[in-house]
């Protein structure tokens, strides 16, 4: 499948940047495009898959970043999740 980039490889440089992905949700006429875009659409729904594509295919300062921005997540939903717990 050369025509399309690796999944897992395109999550690991753009997912962080992707705020809503639905054409997952769709059936396309090209199985190798709709497989490619299954296969993306799962990552983005999993942030500790996000985190496992890109310490697998980012290096040097873009994934030091990426470890940053990935613990400023956890530690957001650690939060949101206490003052959840609080107000119930």
């Amino acid at each position: 499948m050369e025509e399309y980039p690796d999944p897992l490889e395109w999550c690991a440089h753009h997912a962080r940047f992707v705020g809503v992905f639905s054409l997952d949700l769709h059936s396309h006429d090209d199985p190798a495009m709709d497989r490619w875009i299954k296969d993306v659409g799962a990552v983005l729904k999993n942030h500790e898959a996000i985190c496992a594509c890109e310490e697998e295919y980012l290096i040097g300062d873009i994934l030091e970043k990426r470890r940053w921005f990935a613990a400023n997540e956890r530690r957001r939903q650690e939060r949101d999740r206490l003052r959840a717990e609080r107000e119930s």
